[in-house]
């Protein structure tokens, strides 16, 4: 009876320890599953070196998943030897196993130019540390993309001049995607033709001069059935072998965006080239984009400057920006001849030179109240001009207008100034042929009004006579 009731307890023992066996393997077997699936790579370190790998931290670091036991040490100082600063990485491993503490967010900077984000935590077995578990996230892309942003906000958009800004584009993005050049070019109509010119281009990490690129060779056009693309491609000499500027480099990988206005119209293009393949494909999409955003909105403000620079310069009329003291701060080609003062000399006016000289203590309050409630309008009344000076002393009527204008300088009034001599002496004749013609009629009623009292006159006198 003993020896049947001992059999069922070891009966029931042994139940219970297969079945606490078989949870046991399949805990193991899952956390074996994701350890290897993890993507991020983990490292199991003891005190004599990496015991274990997961397949992702082989790859990160370049180890034979098979490596054997008794090379633990040897793996731990090739993980080492792949960093930049390896003290760094090993003095954290230790102070990990000796102080049982966990360190976070340890950047480590790789020879090879990438970066990776590891934590740091013990591995404790019966409340004693037996050694440390590290986990490595590649964090390359996003560096670079947080510099890429930095270099927008600070370098990029606020470049020391205008000019600048396409060439700092191209030189910060040819470093972060380490390729050997960039190149920003920009469509331009020239003489009845779109012209392509480089208003940025880096190679070799030097900035170049612009240079003219063919349009029926450039390769963005190829993008224009899909705008959101961004091209790859492999084989540049073979698929564009017209582009001197391509044989130039050298390239044989590139990568390009089309540059969009607000309404969608391309007005150029920005493109990465290299002498290898391109590789991180997603990186470099991503980074294009992002850069091709800013890039775009910068050509079509430029662009539009240049129209309004244009426009300034070849109206018909002479046009005077003036600021709030009444200075002139800018005066196109029209005004210079019209007034006969150079543009150096110009900008050294106040605006109330240009009147004659009993009017400017009254212009000077006159221009104080407008620009505190600044509209568009007409100095004078409507259709009595207003004379003003040129720099010989001599006047000549002109029709002024005042139109506001908001600046980075603050408030502007465009002073637009049109010569109105030839409608003025016009007018004049005009009334003189009035007066005239009002004087021969005068003289035509006269005459008439004489020749009747003429006629009945005589008529008086017949009838006198010949009674």
């Amino acid at each position: 009876a003993q020896l049947r009731s001992m059999n069922r307890r070891l009966d029931r023992t042994a139940r219970a320890l297969e079945q606490r066996t078989s949870e046991l393997q399949r805990m193991y077997s899952l956390l074996h599953t994701a350890f290897e699936a993890t993507a991020d790579g983990l490292l199991v370190i003891d005190q004599e070196g990496v015991r274990v790998a997961n397949p992702r931290a082989c790859q990160m670091w370049s180890i034979d998943p098979a490596f054997q036991p008794d090379r633990v040490g040897e793996v731990l100082q090739h993980i080492a030897d792949r960093l930049v600063d390896p003290a760094q990485f090993l003095d954290t491993v230790t102070e990990v196993r000796e102080r049982n503490i966990a360190r976070d967010a340890v950047v480590l900077a790789l020879t090879d130019g990438r970066i990776v984000d590891a934590s740091f935590r013990p591995q404790r077995m019966n409340d004693v540390v037996v050694g440390c578990v590290v986990s490595f996230n590649d964090i390359t892309r996003q560096k670079r993309t947080q510099s890429a942003l930095e270099g927008l906000s600070t370098t990029v958009v606020n470049p020391a001049r205008p000019d600048e800004f396409f060439p700092s584009v191209a030189q910060q993005l040819a470093h972060l995607l380490e390729v050997d050049a960039v190149v920003v070019s920009m469509l331009t109509p020239e003489e009845g033709r779109q012209a392509v010119r480089t208003v940025g281009l880096c190679i070799d990490g030097q900035i170049v001069p612009s240079v003219e690129v063919d349009p029926n060779a450039e390769p963005c056009p190829s993008l224009e059935a899909d705008p959101g693309t961004v091209l790859m491609c492999h084989d540049v000499q073979a698929r564009f072998p017209d582009v001197a500027l391509f044989q130039r480099v050298g390239a044989t990988g590139l990568a390009g965006v089309a540059l969009r206005d607000s309404k969608g119209r391309r007005i150029g293009s920005l493109l990465a080239l290299s002498r290898r393949p391109i590789t991180e494909q997603a990186t470099v999409d991503a980074l294009l984009r992002l850069f091709a955003v800013r890039t775009a909105a910068e050509m079509e403000r430029q662009l539009e400057q240049h129209r309004f620079h244009d426009l300034f310069e070849y109206s018909p009329d002479a046009i005077l920006m003036v600021n709030a003291s009444g200075a002139i701060v800018r005066a196109n080609r029209r005004a210079i001849e019209q007034f006969g003062y150079s543009h150096d000399e110009l900008m050294q006016l106040q605006v109330e030179t240009l009147l004659p000289e009993r009017d400017r203590a009254a212009h000077a309050t006159l221009r104080r109240a407008f620009f505190d409630a600044a509209v568009p309008r007409l100095m004078g009344t409507q259709g009595q001009p207003l004379l003003v000076r040129r720099r010989d002393g001599s006047q000549f009527p002109a029709d002024i207008g005042l139109s506001p204008l908001r600046s980075v300088d603050g408030l502007l009034t465009a002073v637009d100034v049109r010569d109105v001599s030839e409608r003025v002496r016009n007018e004049e004749q005009r009334r003189s042929l009035e007066a005239q013609l009002r004087h021969a009629q005068k003289m035509e009623a006269i005459g008439t009004l004489a020749g009747g009292i003429a006629h009945d006159f005589n008529n008086l006198l017949a009838a006198m006579v010949a009674n």
